[in-house]
């Protein structure tokens, strides 16, 4: 047992956030990986100062064996760990802060040489926003801080970037997770979060970049931060207080001019992009830091090589699935953004464009709204249009969303009377100013970075966003374009899958494709079968399942991984359904896929899907070995414009919202299509049961009691 004089303390790797007495304390091991702890753990995790089991066992109530044995298991799981450095008191820190803010006033005065010398203040935390006020800067600034324990160098603020510190904090605290989950972060060192401050490295960086400024070599840090340990590079961030136009009370409502997209597609690619992924990745990779930056990481994916038939990779969280419930978290096989394609810079690109594009549709309190009823609005859109949910999923939603899954959580029946924010949409139809509830226009949740303005609490009982039909590209018409795509490709995936249809095989072999091909034998090589089926239904754009199977049962499951795509050129719609089944792969850890674990608790639905499923009991599963094999000729073009004839053809309406925050650098649009269904659980009357009909795929329409009991668990 640790005693009080062998020093445990919070493991500096991990973050501890105290939610509050009854939620218990977040460990966050990294940025998705959430342990959730009560009782004599918690208290244990919120001690301040030495662990003594005695005195906290006095305070807390809890038996002393029993603080013994959660010290012992905390110790044993890396929760603690030996304390590496004596605590220092919070005056001696005062004391040299002072003394190190002196000597770099004077360093700065001396390098000057005559000229305006630039002022550095050294701060504390820089979330410390109490005395920001207080440091407006005059001449040319350049603060030094810390960042949980770390410091750096960074940011200057000039008279043409005044908000730059504002700018950093806006960015550290975004990306904190203890904003995000509502909670309070505990400190990872006895002495109260109190760490030694490195006067050798700050003074000696300082130097060198004062010096480089002064003799015109290079600027200062800008909109960046160097680290003082000099274990990384600069970590850029981006301006994030610019405002946008705020319509809540205004009288004048918007123009279909001032809402309209450029769906425009010239020089695009046989994907329908405009630039290559280097070209991409050269002009947004500077956006990728754990610290400041609107992409947090990027990162191949465990196991994956670079010799592998395709490339994937993460790029941190996805705000898209965003919740202070570690519970709900764990549930979705996507609660990180990511990429995939057949080259690395495919990837990493796609990795990148995803996580801009989840950020981007976040309500930032800024976007354009205006509050008023359904009925004071000309063309507004209910949300169950977009949403379409069941009469008895709305009768059954207490009990549907007692279970923790956030994409099949149900709303409140829409109140037309209610007041709430609305967001203008373009329809690029009738070039016309549509609307449609904010809540279903942006991802709204809590965090302390953000301003209450953002979240329309009324508005949030009827609808909640969600990623279906988000998409960032170099332009508009890209975005649009590929968020169409997945409209479409989700809307006859949940035609497939609800219904449990039978569809023909695409014939590997029959596409040509050399990519699909050693892709299918490097799959078989490593135990597992692999098959395409074509769910193209009524809009004609190729879609496509991708169904991989262990060879082998493990532990009684047949380990069924799915993947889909859709495109106007079919073999381009089967490499990005193979693409996610490998994106299926390398999520799923190695022991799980061994067979070696098997029994865990708190699966995701994916995990649980992956290691309880057999396909005899998923017979929609396995192809119409009656149909023949149906690959398609790629006769649409790659752009907006021929997926709205698409839909218009058979009486659907597309709309578009422009996401686009112009410091990103990056165009995202969300498409809305009212009437294509998303592929969760969503059991409304319409296409998910009469377009089965229609083309003779069925005799009668499914009853909503005898869908697929199974969630599509993407």
């Amino acid at each position: 047992m640790k005693r009080k004089t062998d020093v445990l303390t919070r493991n500096p790797h991990y973050q501890f956030i105290d939610l509050s007495p009854d939620r218990g304390v977040a460990i966050v091991k990294n940025d998705v990986e959430v342990q959730q702890v009560h009782g004599a753990a918690a208290e244990i995790l919120r001690w301040s100062g030495t662990l003594d089991a005695v005195a906290i066992a006095d305070q807390t109530l809890f038996p002393l064996a029993e603080i013994y044995g959660t010290l012992a298991a905390l110790e044993s799981g890396r929760i603690l760990v030996p304390e590496g450095l004596p605590p220092q008191s919070a005056g001696d820190t005062e004391l040299e802060r002072a003394q190190l803010q002196s000597e770099l006033t004077h360093l700065s005065e001396s390098l000057a040489r005559g000229a305006t010398p630039v002022r550095v203040v050294v701060l504390g935390d820089y979330l410390d926003t109490a005395a920001q006020g207080e440091r407006q800067p005059g001449h040319p600034v350049v603060y030094v801080g810390s960042i949980n324990q770390r410091f750096f160098m960074g940011p200057c603020a000039t008279a043409d970037t005044p908000d730059a510190l504002a700018n950093l904090t806006f960015w550290v605290k975004f990306n904190d997770r203890a904003h995000q989950m509502g909670g309070t972060r505990l400190p990872t060192s006895s002495g109260n979060g109190v760490v030694a401050l490195p006067v050798a490295e700050i003074r000696r960086l300082v130097a060198d970049e004062l010096a480089r400024y002064y003799a015109g070599e290079a600027p200062l840090t800008g909109s960046s931060l160097l680290a003082a340990d000099g274990t990384c590079g600069r970590h850029f961030f981006q301006n994030a207080l610019g405002a946008a136009p705020d319509d809540r009370g205004a009288a004048d409502l918007p123009t279909p001019a001032s809402i309209r997209i450029d769906l425009s597609a010239a020089h695009t690619d046989a994907v329908g992009r405009t630039v290559t992924p280097e070209e991409f990745l050269a002009a947004h990779r500077h956006l990728v830091s754990p610290l400041t930056g609107p992409v947090v990481s990027l990162e191949r994916a465990v196991e994956n090589s670079p010799e592998d038939p395709v490339q994937i990779f993460f790029s941190g969280h996805n705000w898209a699935v965003s919740d202070t419930k570690p519970e709900v978290l764990k549930r979705s096989l996507r609660s990180t953004s990511g990429g995939k394609g057949l080259t690395a810079a495919q990837a990493e690109a796609g990795a990148v464009g995803e996580a801009l594009e989840r950020l981007s549709a976040i309500a930032f309190g800024t976007e354009r709204r205006v509050q008023r009823r359904f009925t004071d609005l000309e063309n507004a859109i209910a949300p169950q249009r977009i949403q379409l949910f069941s009469e008895r999923q709305f009768d059954e939603r207490i009990e549907r969303n007692a279970v923790a899954n956030m994409y099949n959580w149900i709303p409140e029946r829409f109140d037309p009377d209610a007041l709430i924010d609305y967001t203008p949409i373009w329809s690029a139809t009738e070039d016309s100013v549509a609307w449609l509830p904010t809540s279903a226009c942006y991802f709204m949740f809590p965090s302390g970075a953000l301003p209450a303005a953002a979240i329309d609490p009324v508005g949030k009982r009827f609808a909640k966003a969600d990623s279906n039909g988000v998409a960032a590209g170099a332009t508009a018409g890209d975005a649009a374009f590929q968020g169409m795509l997945e409209l479409i490709e989700r809307d006859a995936v949940a035609v497939w899958w609800y219904n449990r249809l039978h569809r023909p095989e695409i014939r590997i072999d029959d596409l040509g494709d050399a990519q699909l091909t050693r892709a299918q034998g490097w799959l078989n090589a490593h135990g597992r079968d692999l098959w395409l089926l074509d769910l193209t239904h009524d809009l004609g754009v190729p879609v496509v399942a991708a169904v991989s199977v262990s060879h082998h049962p493990v532990n009684g499951s047949d380990h069924i991984m799915l993947g889909f795509g859709a495109h106007t050129d079919p073999v381009l719609a089967a490499r990005r359904a193979v693409s996610e089944v490998f994106q299926f792969y390398f999520s799923t850890p190695l022991a799980v896929r061994s067979g070696e674990v098997h029994n865990i608790p708190n699966l995701n639905d994916a995990m649980d899907w992956l290691v309880t499923q057999r396909l005899a009991d998923h017979p929609h599963l396995q192809p119409d070995a009656s149909a023949p094999s149906a690959p398609r000729d790629g006769d649409l073009r790659p752009n907006a414009d021929s997926l709205i004839r698409l839909l218009t053809a058979v009486g659907l309406r597309p709309y578009f919202l422009d996401l686009t925050r112009p410091e990103l650098g990056i165009n995202v649009v969300r498409s809305i299509v009212p009437g294509l269904r998303s592929w969760w659980q969503r059991f409304a009357p319409g296409r998910l049961f009469s377009v089965p009909v229609s083309l003779g795929w069925q005799l009668s329409e499914t009853d909503e009691g005898e869908v697929n009991p199974r969630a599509m668990f993407f």
